[in-house]
């Protein structure tokens, strides 16, 4: 597994981590009020927050489980811009 943190410009920290195999991998067991699964360029991903705010998002994609994680939450749109972008 890889984790990575990273800072955006004016944004919580986030924690991206990637594995090879169908496992979740982001170690958040935490209880979510809410769990969407969504599509993001036309993978499943699932969403999970409280209120507006998404914290967890985890999907799979060519033989690798993904993970993204922000200790303060991010808008719907913003962590979709941010799954974009990993490869």
């Amino acid at each position: 597994m890889i984790e990575i943190f990273c800072r955006l410009i004016s944004e919580p920290p986030l924690r991206i981590r990637k594995a090879s195999g169908k496992e979740e991998t982001s170690g958040d067991y935490s209880a979510y009020e809410t769990v969407k699964n969504t599509a993001v360029n036309g993978m499943a991903v699932t969403m999970k927050g409280n209120g507006n705010s998404v914290y967890l998002a985890v999907w799979q994609k060519d033989g690798y489980s993904y993970s993204v994680s922000s200790e303060s939450g991010l808008s719907r749109a913003k962590m979709s811009n941010i799954i974009r972008n990993i490869r």
